[in-house]
């Protein structure tokens, strides 16, 4: 097969058609354009087929007989797709205090009691005048029977802001001690703060426990009197 150059040198009338195409430092010409070297050059067929799959992308090339390449993923850092909130304070991702109430009060749905007292601790360690980081935390104590501890977590959130919620909480806790007088008294003064706020349903409610406790302290006595 004769050189493009060659060609030309041989036969001069094919300089005056401009189809002769460079390409890769080298010269072709445009088969359709010129008939004579249509049987001499043979098209060039270029094929690339890219596929993308699980973070490496293949990427083939047909030249004649030119085998496929491999052209390996760049990629030395991945972008993170999860991000795992950190219990350390000083860490990158470190946590505000109502974030780890919001850890503890999800822990705690799930009765996940002791996990839910850490996110409770770290909450309290962050903010200490929250009464409700203390009531969350005595509900996972008096859920673990931790009474004790539960008892000094309502006694803090009721000195911190006074609430129904916390009031009844606490005489719970003192109905399953067996202390009824602190369990009455506890019950009242929810009954007057739900019906201060118009909380109707609450009140109701707290005024039912109130009477079981009453009713409780009645049959007690009555109990005492005929032995």
């Amino acid at each position: 097969m004769k050189n493009v150059s060659q060609e030309l040198l041989a036969n001069p009338s094919l300089t005056q058609y401009p189809d002769i195409l460079k390409r890769d430092d080298r010269t072709y010409i445009n088969s359709k354009s010129i008939h004579p070297l249509k049987t001499v050059f043979s098209r060039r067929l270029a094929v690339i087929v890219g596929a993308i799959s699980t973070g490496t992308i293949f990427s083939t090339a047909l030249f004649f007989n030119q085998k496929p390449q491999l052209v390996e993923n760049t990629f030395s850092n991945p972008i993170p797709t999860k991000i795992t909130p950190t219990l350390e304070p000083n860490s990158e991702f470190s946590l505000t205090s109502e974030d780890y109430y919001r850890l503890g009060k999800d822990k705690s749905s799930k009765k996940e009691y002791e996990e839910a007292i850490q996110y409770f601790n770290k909450a309290i360690e962050l903010n200490d005048r929250d009464p409700y980081y203390y009531s969350s935390r005595g509900f996972a104590r008096t859920s673990s029977r931790d009474y004790k501890e539960a008892l000094n977590d309502y006694d803090e959130a009721i000195k911190i802001g006074e609430c129904g919620c916390f009031f009844e909480k606490r005489a719970e806790i003192y109905k399953k001690l067996g202390d009824r007088d602190k369990a009455s008294g506890d019950y009242q003064s929810a009954v007057h703060l739900y019906n201060k706020k118009g909380e109707k349903e609450k009140s109701k409610e707290a005024q039912k426990e109130l009477d079981k406790v009453c009713q409780d302290t009645k049959e007690d006595l009555r109990g005492c009197l005929q032995s």
